[in-house]
């Protein structure tokens, strides 16, 4: 688990790259995602707009390496409360040339409860 401090860098560092129109940003193609965002009525930019709103209270995990042992960086899960349903959100930040990547693996229904362990902070 990550210190308050490595979360709040975290979400420094992931809203940089997401007002960087120069960084890459993707969200994974993946049927559950892209269910998620029809029954939200949701597109990119309004996934962007919940990252960058996300907050310390709504981490729940991570660093962890990527499940995919050839990609470097981090993966770091967020849960959040959207229209009365519970998300789960898996980022992972890579380098991408000189720059720095982001991609939204996860943004769909929770299929299970969100635990967040800096939720009363």
């Amino acid at each position: 688990m990550a210190t308050l401090e490595e979360v709040r860098d975290f979400l420094r560092s992931l809203k940089k790259i997401l007002a960087d129109p120069k960084c890459m940003k993707t969200l994974e193609r993946r049927r559950v995602n892209d269910i998620t965002l029809e029954d939200l009525g949701y597109r990119f930019l309004d996934v962007k707009n919940e990252l960058i709103s996300l907050t310390v209270q709504e981490y729940m995990t991570g660093p962890t390496e990527h499940h995919d042992t050839n990609k470097d960086g981090e993966v770091w899960e967020f849960g959040k409360r959207i229209q009365e349903r519970d998300i789960y959100i898996k980022l992972h930040i890579y380098q991408a040339g000189t720059l720095d990547a982001l991609v939204c693996i996860s943004f769909h229904f929770s299929d299970q409860p969100l635990k967040f362990p800096y939720h009363c902070m």
